[in-house]
């Protein structure tokens, strides 16, 4: 009969033990998906920030390539037009002699 009490007692203290690991995993489960969460919020965000700037230094390349084409083809216009001007002045100097 002792024994059987000595039995029930312990199981009553494996029963108190395993509810209080079950609640401290639990706490820590929480912390632990809290602790995830921030890491991996960090993780895209530094993801992001460096697709952004990759995206930025795509745009100022095709920035820098239309604006250079823009101003070569705004230069040839200019010496077309030097030039036209050129020959005209020549073609009404030599007309008048």
């Amino acid at each position: 009969m002792a024994e059987l009490l000595s039995l029930q007692k312990e199981i009553q203290v494996l029963k108190r033990e395993y509810v209080h690991a079950h609640r401290q995993a639990e706490e820590t489960r929480k912390e632990e998906n809290d602790a995830a969460v921030v890491i991996q919020s960090w993780f895209r965000g530094c993801k992001v920030r460096s697709y952004i700037s990759h995206l930025l230094e795509k745009a100022i390349i095709i920035q820098r390539i239309w604006r250079g084409f823009r101003a070569r083809a705004h230069f040839r216009q200019m010496v077309k037009t030097a030039y036209f001007i050129m020959k005209m002045n020549f073609y009404e100097a030599m007309a008048v002699k």
